[in-house]
């Protein structure tokens, strides 16, 4: 059990390490995004890596904990031995969790860069006259899109009108109700 224990802590203090740094690379790309510097995108190796390196250990604590939960099924266990698996657990689920917050916070900033970008380069293409085919295309399909939206909203009126007004049918009339 002892074992085990001084693993867990060496992956928890490795975890923290790792996480500090890794919300240090989310706060530089908020920082960047807020200054409009250079693109984030260049980022992308040392955000993978680290990613990669932070699941690993994740998965080691996890290999950990469950090592020591079948442990304490299969020996006599005291409240204390119980309690420091439960504070291990504990642990490894906050830092999984602040993981995935960090992790989520930088994708979105990734995202949102290279939209960004995207759209700069639409911007910058149209005013240098360069790809004006895919221009044309956005704009057609920008087109489409609000024909769409006009047709939507025709069948919306008939449905809405249609529900208003009581349905007559004439194949009651027939029927006899004695």
């Amino acid at each position: 059990m002892d074992d085990l224990r001084k693993h867990a802590r060496s992956y928890e203090n490795e975890l923290d390490t790792k996480l500090v740094a890794f919300a240090k690379l989310g706060n530089s790309f908020a920082q960047d995004m807020e200054r409009d510097s250079a693109p984030l995108l260049t980022g992308d190796n040392i955000f993978d890596t680290m990613s990669v390196e932070i699941e690993s250990i994740l998965a080691n604590l996890t290999s950990a904990n469950d090592e020591m939960a079948d442990l304490l099924g299969s020996v006599n266990t005291t409240a204390s031995m119980r309690h420091i698996c439960q504070r291990h657990r504990d642990i490894l689920q906050d830092y999984t969790q602040e993981y995935c917050k960090t992790k989520s916070n930088i994708q979105a900033f990734k995202d949102r860069e290279e939209l960004l970008g995207s759209v700069h380069q639409v911007n910058s293409f149209s005013k240098n006259g360069l790809n004006n085919r895919k221009q044309d295309f956005f704009l057609k399909e920008n087109e489409n899109i609000m024909g769409a939206d006009g047709v939507t909203n025709d069948t919306l009126s008939i449905a809405i009108a249609t529900k208003r007004e009581p349905v007559r049918s004439t194949w009651w009339s027939g029927w006899d109700h004695k």
